[in-house]
C-alpha cells in the first residue's frame, strides 16, 4: 500500500510502475481515507484491511492515520519509514539533538511558538539568521531575516501563537548551495547539488532551485549514512550544507520526494525502494 496525497502526482506513478514491473500489487489510498477506529481495545482502519506493507509520502505517518500505521506496524505490516522514526524527524529541533548525541555536526538552533520568542532568539544568533516551520517541507515559509523588521514575517505566516518555528544561523558561506544525499538501506543510492536561485537564499528545487546529479564527498556520504542510522530510518534524503568548520547535517527528511534526484542524479529510487520493500517483506 502507498498512503499519499493526490498532489504527489510524481511518487505515486514512479511507484505504480516500478511495483507494476515486479507484478506486485499496489493499492493507493491518501492518508484521509485511513480513518482510525478503536474496538475492543484495538486500532483499525474502517473499511481497510491490515496491508503486508506500506510506504507513505508526506504526512501519511502523522495526524490520524499515523494511528493506524502504527497499529499496522505493532500487527507486522513493514512500514517504511517506521512512524516513530518520521515522526521524530519530522520535529526538526529532536531530529537535530538526535544527530548531535550521535556526534554529527550540528547548526545552533531554537525553537519558538511567538513573537516575542522570535525575537530573543534571533537576537542570540545574529542577523541574518533563518526561520523556518518546524516540521514544515520544501521551504515553504522558510524566511532569510535580516533585520528585527523582518520578524512580522514570521509572525504573518503563524496562524496564531503555539505554532513552532525553528531558528537558527544564517550559512553566508555556502552561497545558497546546499546538496542532497538520498540513502537506501545503508547506502547512498545517489546525489545532487542544488543552488538557490538569483535573489533567493533557499535551495529547494520546489522553490525554484537548480540541481544537479554530483558524486558527493566521502565524508559527506559517511554522515549521510550515520544521520539516516541515528535517527532509526530506513531510507531518507539529508540535506548537508558547507561552513566554515566543514559539512553540517542540515536536514533529514523521512518522507522525501524524490523527483528530482532522480530526474539529476539519474538512478531508479522508486525500484531500488520496491526492491528492498519486497525483499524485506518476502523475509518477514
Amino acid at each position: 500500500m502507498l498512503v499519499a496525497f493526490p498532489r504527489h502526482a510524481y511518487a505515486i506513478r514512479r511507484f505504480e510502475e516500478s511495483f507494476g514491473r515486479r507484478a506486485a500489487a499496489l493499492r493507493v489510498v491518501s492518508p484521509g481515507t485511513l480513518i482510525p477506529t478503536l474496538a475492543d481495545g484495538q486500532v483499525s482502519a474502517v473499511g481497510i484491511e491490515r496491508p503486508d506493507a506500506v510506504i507513505h509520502t508526506w504526512w501519511g505517518a502523522r495526524g490520524p492515520s499515523s494511528l493506524v500505521l502504527a497499529a499496522w506496524e505493532r500487527a507486522g505490516t513493514v512500514v517504511a519509514n517506521r512512524v516513530a522514526a518520521t515522526q521524530l524527524t519530522g520535529d526538526k529541533f529532536l531530529a537535530s539533538q538526535r544527530l548531535a548525541a550521535a556526534g554529527l555536526r550540528q547548526l545552533p538552533c531554537a525553537v519558538t511558538t511567538e513573537a516575542a520568542a522570535d525575537r530573543v532568539a534571533a537576537e542570540r544568533f545574529g542577523y541574518p539568521c533563518v526561520a523556518k516551520p518546524l516540521g514544515g517541507s520544501s521551504g515553504e515559509h522558510t524566511f532569510l531575516l535580516r533585520s528585527p523588521a523582518d520578524l512580522e514575517r514570521v509572525a504573518s505566516a503563524r496562524p496564531f501563537d503555539g505554532v513552532p518555528f525553528l531558528l537558527q544561523p544564517f550559512v553566508a558561506e555556502a552561497g545558497g548551495v546546499d546538496r542532497r544525499l538520498f540513502v537506501l538501506e545503508g547506502r547512498v543510492l545517489g546525489a545532487i547539488e542544488r543552488q538557490a536561485p538569483a535573489g533567493d537564499f533557499r535551495s529547494n528545487v520546489a522553490q525554484g532551485g537548480r540541481a544537479v546529479g554530483i558524486e558527493p564527498a566521502a565524508d559527506e556520504a559517511t554522515m549521510a549514512i550515520e544521520a539516516v542510522r541515528a535517527l532509526g530510518l530506513d531510507y531518507a534524503g539529508v540535506d548537508i550544507i558547507s561552513t566554515g568548520g566543514g559539512p553540517v547535517v542540515l536536514e533529514v527528511n523521512g518522507e522525501p520526494q524524490f523527483e528530482a534526484v532522480e530526474t539529476h542524479a539519474r538512478i531508479d529510487v522508486a525500484g531500488a525502494i520496491a526492491d528492498w520493500l519486497l525483499a524485506r517483506d518476502a523475509g518477514s
